[in-house]
């Protein structure tokens, strides 16, 4: 398959998952194994980037809530879900780990100079986000993940956010918009301190707290 139509495939699942009757579908349909699989495998890095994004939605609580609403069918499909919960979450665990560069992971832990910052958020950009444009639904449900018992929920919406507000990125001031609340803020900052969170999430987290600063400076500066 060509690289494009991969991709834009794998995109294709990812916004479908979205809502959580496709996202009971393709779990019915066997589809775990094959996202995992890209998650980790793919060639493209935005096929891994919104193969583990679909992992998310799949297995964030509210998909649980959904199959235990849904009578004996969604008893079984929650069945098949938490049969396959510790390899989605292993997977996105390796997607994550192939984006981080331990030494400087660990420079930024005990500075966080800005530097080192900008350096992180360089070393996890995916290009090919740039033309990604989220709603606010969907921003809303990154920051809810940022709550998310699941350390790799964790983590992995923090890196999807940072992808999103990523500066010069052709969306990062709507994006950043969607996020100028309160709740988003607090959600960010928690993930940011975190005393059980992994050492991405909190870095990522503080990333995109950076970028909503640059963001808000950027919008005064408009306004003047």
């Amino acid at each position: 398959m060509a690289k494009g139509v991969h991709e834009s495939a794998a995109e294709a699942l990812w916004t479908l998952s979205f809502h959580h009757i496709n996202a009971m579908q393709i779990v019915d349909e066997e589809g775990l194994p094959y996202i995992a699989h890209h998650c980790t495998s793919s060639l493209s890095k935005m096929v891994r980037f919104v193969s583990a994004l679909t992992l998310t939605y799949i297995f964030d609580t509210r998909m649980d809530e959904f199959c235990l609403s849904g009578g004996s069918t969604g008893r079984n499909l929650k069945r098949k879900i938490d049969a396959f919960r510790s390899s989605a979450m292993k997977s996105i665990d390796d997607f994550i780990f192939a984006f981080s560069d331990p030494q400087l992971l660990s420079a930024v832990a005990t500075s966080s100079s800005p530097a080192l910052l900008t350096e992180v958020a360089l070393s996890a950009y995916i290009v090919g986000t740039a033309h990604l444009r989220c709603s606010g639904a969907e921003i809303e449900r990154f920051t809810y993940m940022l709550r998310s018992s699941c350390m790799e929920i964790r983590t992995c919406a923090a890196f999807a956010l940072l992808q999103f507000t990523f500066r010069g990125n052709l969306h990062a001031a709507y994006h950043a918009s969607l996020l100028q609340n309160t709740r988003a803020r607090a959600a960010l900052r928690a993930a940011a301190a975190s005393a059980t969170g992994s050492v991405q999430s909190k870095i990522y987290a503080k990333i995109v707290l950076r970028n909503l600063e640059h963001h808000d400076t950027k919008t005064a500066e408009n306004d003047v």
